[in-house]
C-alpha cells in the first residue's frame, strides 16, 4: 500500500513538472506543503493541545489562539528558507541582481508564505472574528479608524 502511494506521488510530481515546468512545480509543491502543514498544525492544536491548555477560553479566544498558533509556523520557518535564498543571489553585479531568475530556495520561501496565506485566507473566511483583526492592523498603521 505504501509503495503504491509513493509511486502515485512520484507520478503526480513528474506530471506536474512536465505540465508547468520545473520552477513552477517547485513553487506549487512548496505552496501545497505549507498549506498542508498549516492544516496539520490546526488539527494538532484543535484535537490535542487546545482541550488541555485552553479549555476554559471563550469561542472568540479560541479562534484567535488557534490562528496565532498556526501562524507561528511560517513566522519561525520562513526566515530559515528566505535568508539562505538571499545569500545565493549574486549581488556583485547590480545590473543583473534585480533581473536574476529566482533560486530554488527563493521559490520555496515564496511558496511557504503563499501556502500559509492561502490557509489564513480560508481560516478568515470561516471565522469572521479573525478576519476583522487582520483587517484592522493595516488601517491602524496608517492612523485610520479600523473597519467596523
Amino acid at each position: 500500500m505504501a509503495a503504491a502511494t509513493a509511486d502515485a506521488l512520484v507520478a503526480l510530481d513528474v506530471a506536474l513538472t512536465r505540465w508547468v515546468g520545473d520552477d513552477a512545480a517547485v513553487l506549487f509543491r512548496a505552496v501545497l506543503t505549507s498549506f498542508a502543514a498549516s492544516v496539520a498544525l490546526l488539527l494538532l492544536w484543535r484535537l490535542l493541545i487546545a482541550p488541555a491548555v485552553a479549555a476554559d477560553r471563550s469561542a472568540d479566544d479560541m479562534v484567535f489562539l488557534t490562528n496565532s498558533v498556526v501562524s507561528l509556523y511560517p513566522a519561525l520557518t520562513a526566515p530559515f528558507v528566505a535568508l539562505p535564498a538571499l545569500f545565493e543571489l549574486d549581488i556583485s553585479d547590480h545590473a543583473t541582481a534585480m533581473t536574476a531568475p529566482p533560486t530554488r530556495l527563493a521559490l520555496r520561501a515564496v511558496g511557504l508564505s503563499c501556502g500559509c496565506m492561502l490557509y489564513d485566507t480560508l481560516y478568515c473566511l470561516a471565522h469572521k472574528q479573525a478576519c476583522a483583526a487582520s483587517e484592522a492592523a493595516p488601517h491602524a498603521m496608517l492612523g485610520e479608524n479600523p473597519p467596523r
